[in-house]
C-alpha cells in the first residue's frame, strides 16, 4: 500500500476528491477549491484535474468501451469508480506517468473509497485499457 505521506499519492488522492465532486456540481472548481500556491504538488493536482475535465469525453468513450459491465451509459457507473477511472484514463492515455503506476494508485484509492468489488472493477477497465495500447503499438 503507498504511504499517506507520498506527496504523489496525496496529489492524485486530492484530485480524485475534487473530480469525484465535479461530477455532481461542475461550479466546485473554483478559487476556493484549486489555488495554486506555487507548490510543485499543486501544480500537479491542478494539471490532472484541468487535464480530466478537458479531455472527459474522451476519457469517459475509452471507459465505456473498456468496461466490464456493458453499459453504454457513463452515468450508470458508481460515481466513486468513475471518479478513479476518469483520473487513470487521463494518465494512460494523456501523461508519461508509467502504466503500472497508474494502475496501482488507481486501485489503492478504490480500496480506500470505493465499494467491495471497485478495485477488481476498475483494475479490470485499466488491464484492458493498456492491454488494447499494447496491441495497437506492436
Amino acid at each position: 500500500m503507498k504511504s499517506t505521506y507520498d506527496p504523489r499519492h496525496r496529489v492524485r488522492e486530492e484530485a480524485f476528491k475534487l473530480i469525484f465532486k465535479c461530477l455532481f456540481n461542475s461550479n466546485v472548481l473554483n478559487k476556493e477549491n484549486v489555488q495554486d500556491n506555487g507548490s510543485v504538488n499543486e501544480f500537479n493536482k491542478i494539471n490532472l484535474i484541468n487535464g480530466v475535465n478537458r479531455y472527459r469525453e474522451i476519457v469517459d468513450s475509452t471507459i465505456l468501451s473498456h468496461s466490464s459491465r456493458n453499459t453504454t451509459n457513463i452515468n450508470h457507473i458508481n460515481k466513486v469508480d468513475l471518479a478513479i477511472l476518469e483520473l487513470a484514463v487521463y494518465e494512460l492515455l494523456y501523461l508519461d506517468t508509467p502504466k503500472i503506476v497508474v494502475i496501482d494508485e488507481a486501485i489503492e484509492i478504490a480500496k480506500k473509497y470505493g465499494s467491495d468489488s471497485s478495485s477488481s472493477y476498475i483494475n479490470g477497465v485499466l488491464a484492458n485499457i493498456v492491454k488494447e495500447n499494447n496491441e495497437k503499438t506492436k
